[in-house]
């Protein structure tokens, strides 16, 4: 089973850019660019069982997707919580199904 420290919390901080691009193939729209930061926090509770907590687009950046024929512009994801539970299963092996074979 491997020995779990109940004390150590990991933390991964990415950003993300999205540049500036074309909205269609005639190059007559442009969407803007943006940056956008999560945060992610994971903590083993026990050998088997794991909690995590995510917070993605920290700042609630606007970012556009796209642009609609009638004028309106797509927005990306506002600010988002995430949070839940990793039950590893006895005999559960990590990576891909079928790797090492």
């Amino acid at each position: 089973m491997g020995h779990v420290d109940p004390s150590t919390l990991k933390a991964l901080v990415v950003g993300r850019y999205i540049g500036t691009r074309d909205e269609n193939d005639l190059n007559t729209s442009q969407i803007n660019d943006a940056f956008l930061v999560d945060i992610r926090l994971e903590r083993q509770v026990t050998p088997t069982l794991g909690a995590y907590a995510t917070i993605q687009n920290v700042f609630d950046t606007e970012s556009e997707i796209s642009h609609e024929v009638n004028g309106l512009i797509r927005l990306g994801t506002p600010r988002t919580f995430i949070g839940g539970l990793r039950l590893r299963l006895a005999g559960a092996r990590r990576g891909f199904a079928g790797a090492g074979r």
